[in-house]
Order: C-alpha cells, then sequence, then structure tokens
C-alpha cells in the first residue's frame, strides 16, 4: 500500500535514505511510494535474526539466521545497509553494503547467511583535500529485508579518520553556487547496540596526485613526459611520437602504475 514516509530529497541519494523531519516526528513524509527499495513480494514469510557481527582490520561479517515462517516454500534477501557518520561531509541515512538470498526453505526451514562488508568500499569523497576518506565516527551497520525494515545490529567505530585515496581535482567549477542541503536528521541512540573498533594498521593507501609512468612510456622519440612539463615540448608533440600500443597504454589508464581509471588521461 502507498505509504507518506518518503521524503522529498529520496532522489538525490540513489540507494539510500534520506532523513525528513515531519511534524508528526516521522522522520519520512511528503511522497508517496508503491514499496521501499529492496522490497520483493513472496507468498510466504520470514523471520530474519542476526546472529554475530565481527570485524578483522576494516572487513565486517554478518551471520544471520533466516527462518521461513510461513506456510508456503520460498526464497528471502537479506540487505546490509551502512549509516556513515557526518562530519565535514554530508551523508545519506543509510547505503547497501551486503546482500545474500537464501535457497529454497520450506515453512518452518532456516538457514544461516554471510555477509561480509568491506569499509573501504564506501569511502567519500573530500573535495576540500581531494581525498577519499572514511571520517571518523560511528558507522551504524542496519539489517532488513528492504530499506525501510532495516534494525541497527552494530556500530563500527573508527577513532580517527582515514584517508585512503590522495587525488587531484579537477574541472573544478570556476563560479560559485549554492549546494544542495538535506534537512537535519533527528538523533538516534545507539548506546545498547554492539561496538566493535575498526584497525586501519597496515591497510595499503595511495596517494595519486603525482602518479609514476610506466618505463615504456617514459620517452617517446625524441621527448619525455618531463619535456613537456617543463615546456621543451608541447602534450601534441610528445603524442605525435607514440606508437599505437603506447596511446592504447594511455587511454584506459593503464599508463600509470597502481592506477587502473578508465579513460584517465596524461597530466
Amino acid at each position: 500500500m502507498p505509504d507518506d514516509r518518503c521524503g522529498p530529497y529520496e532522489h538525490l541519494y540513489i540507494c539510500s535514505e534520506p532523513f525528513v523531519q515531519g511534524n508528526d516526528g516521522n522522520r519520512f513524509q511528503g511522497v508517496h511510494y508503491i514499496s521501499a527499495f529492496g522490497y520483493g513480494l513472496s507468498y510466504t514469510d520470514f523471520n530474519v535474526e542476526t546472529l554475530s557481527c565481527e570485524i578483522e582490520k576494516t572487513n565486517v561479517t554478518i551471520n544471520v539466521k533466516v527462518t521461513n515462517c510461513g506456510k508456503y516454500r520460498g526464497r528471502e534477501v537479506v540487505q546490509c545497509y551502512l549509516s556513515a557518520p557526518e562530519g565535514k561531509l554530508q551523508q545519506p541515512y543509510q547505503i547497501l553494503c551486503g546482500f545474500e538470498k537464501t535457497r529454497w526453505l520450506s515453512p518452518c526451514e532456516s538457514q544461516i547467511l554471510t555477509i561480509k562488508i568491506d569499509l573501504l568500499k564506501f569511502t567519500s569523497f573530500n573535495e576540500a583535500d581531494a581525498a577519499y576518506i572514511l571520517e571518523k565516527g560511528d558507522y551504524i551497520i542496519r539489517v532488513g529485508k528492504n530499506s525501510r525494515d532495516t534494525k541497527p545490529v552494530c556500530k563500527i567505530l573508527l577513532k580517527d579518520t582515514f584517508v585512503h585515496k590522495k587525488v587531484l581535482n579537477r574541472l573544478t567549477p570556476v563560479e560559485n553556487f549554492a549546494e544542495l542541503k538535506k534537512p537535519d536528521a533527528p538523533k538516534e541512540n545507539f548506546d545498547d547496540i554492539l561496538c566493535l573498533e575498526a584497525d586501519f594498521s597496515g591497510v595499503e593507501t595511495a596517494d595519486l596526485t603525482n602518479p609514476p609512468v610506466r618505463e615504456e612510456l617514459k620517452k617517446a622519440g625524441d621527448f619525455t613526459f618531463a619535456d613537456v612539463l617543463s615546456g621543451k615540448c608541447t602534450a601534441e608533440q610528445l603524442a605525435a611520437c607514440l606508437t599505437d600500443e603506447q596511446l592504447a597504454l594511455l587511454l584506459p589508464g593503464d599508463g600509470f602504475e597502481k592506477q587502473k581509471t578508465l579513460g584517465l588521461s596524461l597530466e
């Protein structure tokens, strides 16, 4: 049935949930929706119970027991959502971070699913520092059957902001503009849920502000990349000396070590 708990900002956050505080205290209001993100019809009902939450370095493991409590056999998809703390950066209410599907379960039959989450896949881009970061604070893991049926099961504590990748800002705006701001989120209390601490010691970081050039691309004809930077030749003159194979390496970004960005062009 249609509901009025969906906020007008939801279209701004793909696979996520914004906060919109209504006059009646409901966190969602204003727009009707037919079904929540991740919702699926079924001829039977399922009970989802979180058994355990564990973390090793930045990898979170959630074990969930799914029981068919209806009259017909069926399958269920268990979904995990992540709510990041808001420091310098705005964050959606929650984002899908993992899911698993059961086998066909007969009535009263159960199955334990294991969902693994790598926090490093959920960094946010900080434009001011040109870096992908995980801000310090509590990261809330929620488990449920769709985006409107989630329950917080644990929180991951980051004592300090972790910088995963340093990059360069490109195509920065030349004029000031007003950024969209989402409404303030009502406070939630997570004192009673399990608290785990992430460990970033030994986690590889990357500084891509000056990526090293592969040996086979360091010299092309009579010119080098250094010549372009010093003004001895233009980028066009250097490109004219490159072979087809060298140009092909630059096109997908493989001209730089440890850099696999599609379409990365020569600095």
